[in-house]
């Protein structure tokens, strides 16, 4: 009547298969030894000189103007359109 004696046997087998597993596993927040020796230096970026920021603040200026140019004569158009389309749908 019994049958389920195989599967209670498999059930154990693997808790000590994972038992042994879980004594050689490495934890997630554990230090990486390959990474141990490395020095650890702070960061240095590079300092623009007042020259380059005065060319980099016109450079902006330049693209943020002809942006403001390229979105002014596309509603324009998309204006002078939708006009024509009125016009035709009027006569």
């Amino acid at each position: 009547m019994g049958g389920g004696g195989s599967a209670i046997e498999a059930m154990m087998s693997a808790l000590r298969m994972n038992r042994a597993i879980l004594k050689t596993r490495r934890k997630a927040f554990d230090k990486n030894p390959s990474k141990e020796n490395l020095r650890h230096q702070k960061l240095h970026f590079k300092e623009a000189t007042p020259e380059e920021m005065l060319a980099f603040k016109q450079k902006l200026k330049a693209e943020k103007q002809k942006e403001k140019l390229l979105t002014g004569i596309i509603y324009a158009v998309g204006i002078l359109f939708l006009a024509f389309i009125i016009y035709l749908i009027s006569h």
